[in-house]
Formats: C-alpha cells, structure tokens, sequence
C-alpha cells in the first residue's frame, strides 16, 4: 500500500523535479552516478507515477552503472504490487463466500 501516491493537500507536483532529473540525466550522464544513486529511494517514496518511470527510464539509459539498482527497484515494485494484488483477490474472495 506504501506505493500508492497519498498527496497532501496543496502539496506541488514532482512531475517538474522528475523531467528535471531526466534531462541532467541525459545531459551529464555518469558523472552524476553517486548524487543519483543517492536519491533513488526518496524518489521512489513519493510513489508510482508515469514522470517517476519516465526519469528512470533516463537514468537507465544515460547512467548506466545504476540500470542493475533500477532493475533491482522495478523487480521490488512488481513483486510488492503482485502481493498487493493477491491480498486484494484473497480479502475479496473471503467477503464474497
């Protein structure tokens, strides 16, 4: 449930912060390995969306030494999300019978 994005009330978008890093990533390219691997984990705590998966996919493929610790994080995310799933089908199950 963590990866739900839960917005606060007049909170700004991190849409903006996500093309940013995107772009730096194609711009700079490996040198910001170490200042990026940094910020993965925050980034991923402010939830699933399609900017978040956009900027990723750009520092997959402009910074190369961190597409294993993306791949790591997207196996994660299927993994969390397939169990949420099934929670969701067993809990639905049990109501219905």
């Amino acid at each position: 449930m963590f990866l739900i994005n839960i917005r606060r009330k007049n909170a700004p978008s991190e849409e903006p912060i996500f093309q940013c890093i995107g772009m730096l990533a194609s711009a700079v390219g490996p040198n910001l390995t170490k200042l990026l691997h940094d910020q993965l984990d925050p980034m991923l705590a402010c939830g699933l969306s399609e900017p978040l998966v956009q900027a990723l996919a750009a520092i997959a493929k402009y910074i190369s030494p961190l597409l294993k610790t993306i791949q790591g994080m997207n196996l994660y995310v299927s993994e969390v999300r397939n169990a949420q799933r099934f929670q969701i089908a067993f809990w639905t199950f049990f109501r219905t019978s």
